[in-house]
């Protein structure tokens, strides 16, 4: 009964003991992280007491304080090094740029002067490829390949804004947004942008973060460019010869290449050459020095050949290729080529036909228009001579006076009166004769009076 006791209280307390042990075990883990020179990290620290709240937090590499902060959900920055007090999530998250080859060493976070039990350890890996500059075309499409010698952590792709890298595609669950699209391979990743345009232009990051999300490490930088190039669409027939010239700018390079493919990238060559003429099946090229082209011949046009085709040279020393111009091709049956070739004719045809159309009528109502404003002139012209009336000649009236001889008489008067007759409505005229210079007097009475 003792050894019962004894046993029993044995195994009450080793199972104290046990849950002591689990209670003890501190709940945030240590991250392990790889990064590459010249690339970046971004890690959470979780607080180390959830009930507790922190005025103060910072960042330690090694025994040296790096950034420290009071604010909250706000961003501090400090030359690399950016950090996040987040008191809603209960975490800080720590962004470092630009790594160099003393940043590899462990990190923590500090919360009101006391150092976290959670530690990242920042492991070097330089196995990555170097960072490198890639041109897309507008309007055409781009690759960009990444490969990965650590499979075990999640694959991501990232755009630069300011000192975040905002994600674009990652696996799982986003391989496609539209216009980015991913590709998971054995040994990394592909991305492709179709569309391209300016707003693609920008620094690219592949990189690798866990599965929890809560660090994540860019580790190859990509600097895409998006350029203007000249477009040619052309519309070919079934069993054809056709010629596609090229210009080329003379400083570039010797090895100039003939391609097919909507992603100038990834196409496939048709025909290349390093001296002055090569050939290779259907297809030739040839190159005209003083005119700074190339002439590429293709021969036996199929329908097979619709499709986008890219004029371009291999640059030494860099990992992608110069293009000058693009073709978009479309082969049709030779009836369809006619009524193609047709088309553009009898549009021009039509609208020459509308428009000769319209200045007829145009013509024609401008015509009618002043022919009815001349007839309304001609009537007003009319009706203004009809108003006026003409009045008969009208006679005239004489009357003579003749002073008596004498010239001793007194000064004499002569008085004419003239009938009252509303017949005569001419003018009354009298005249006064007198041979002496005596002053002479003559009235002349009118009882008419219309005639005054």
């Amino acid at each position: 009964m003792m050894k019962i006791f004894v046993l029993l209280l044995v195994a009450m307390m080793t199972g104290c003991e046990a849950t002591s042990e689990d209670s003890s075990e501190d709940s945030s883990e240590d991250i392990d992280m790889m990064g590459c020179s010249g690339g970046w990290v971004d890690f959470t620290c979780r607080y180390p007491d959830v009930n507790t709240s922190y005025e103060a937090v910072y960042v330690k590499c090694g025994d040296e304080t790096v950034i420290e902060s009071n604010l909250t959900a706000s961003w501090k920055s400090q030359n690399r090094f950016h950090l996040y007090h987040d008191r809603t999530n209960k975490n800080l998250r720590v962004i470092i740029r630009q790594l160099q080859s003393n940043d590899f060493k462990k990190w923590k976070c500090g919360f009101d002067q006391h150092d976290s039990d959670q530690e990242v350890d920042l492991k070097r890996e330089d196995s990555y490829e170097t960072p490198f500059n890639q041109i897309a075309y507008k309007t055409a499409k781009t690759t960009i390949t990444c490969e990965y010698p650590n499979k075990s952590n999640v694959k991501f792709f990232c755009k630069d804004n300011g000192f975040i890298c905002e994600d674009i595609l990652s696996e799982p669950p986003l391989r496609s947004n539209g216009t980015f699209s991913l590709n998971i391979t054995g040994t990394g990743l592909i991305v492709s942008i179709s569309n391209v345009s300016t707003q693609h232009l920008g620094d690219y990051w592949c990189g690798l973060k866990s599965k929890d999300g809560i660090s994540r490490a860019g580790l190859k930088k990509i600097h895409l460019n998006v350029e203007d190039i000249t477009t040619s669409e052309l519309s070919l027939a079934v069993g054809q010869t056709s010629t596609f010239r090229c210009d080329y700018p003379e400083s570039s390079s010797i090895f100039r290449f003939f391609c097919k493919g909507e992603d100038p990238s990834s196409c496939q060559t048709l025909i290349s050459k390093q001296g002055s003429r090569r050939s290779t099946g259907r297809f030739s090229l040839k190159e005209d020095h003083r005119k700074k082209q190339i002439n590429i011949t293709v021969t036996g046009v199929t329908a097979e050949d619709t499709g986008t085709y890219w004029c371009g040279t291999k640059n030494s020393g860099s990992k992608t290729d110069k293009f000058y111009h693009r073709f978009l091709v479309t082969v049709v049956p030779k009836s369809q080529e006619e009524e193609v070739w047709l088309l553009p004719v009898i549009s021009a045809v039509v609208v020459c036909l509308v428009v000769v159309l319209i200045i007829i009528l145009v013509l024609v109502y401008k015509r009618c228009k002043r022919s009815e404003t001349w007839r309304d002139g001609g009537a007003l012209e009319e009706q203004a001579y009809a108003e006026i009336q003409e009045r008969p000649p009208l006679p005239t009236i004489y009357a003579t006076a003749n002073f008596p001889s004498i010239s001793s008489a007194p000064p004499g008067y002569s008085v004419v009166t003239f009938k009252n007759s509303s017949d005569v409505k001419g003018d009354a005229y009298s005249t006064v004769r007198h041979p002496d210079p005596s002053p002479v007097y003559s009235t002349v009475n009118h009882t008419c009076p219309h005639c005054l």
